[in-house]
């Protein structure tokens, strides 16, 4: 899977580090951002345990807004 910054999922923090990102949600991450991360890092396991954080949740809400904004269904038939 490749994620907003075009680094496959799992990339090591530091060459995730060495990669300009741009901001999915224009207001930035939030506080929400942040707690939803903890608790999906609390309930992944193996190589994605620890790897959410508040930049990927933005991400992810940014997607689920813009999918509702179009009138498309949740899950893809």
């Amino acid at each position: 899977m490749i994620i907003a910054t075009g680094l496959p999922t799992g990339t090591h923090p530091a060459t995730a580090a060495a990669y300009a990102t741009a901001a999915c949600d224009p207001a930035g991450q939030t506080a929400a951002d942040e707690a939803v991360a903890a608790q999906l890092n609390a309930t992944l396991s193996g190589a994605m345990r620890g790897s959410m954080d508040a930049y990927r949740v933005s991400c992810a809400r940014m997607v689920i807004k813009a999918v509702a904004q179009r009138g498309n269904p949740e899950r893809a038939p």
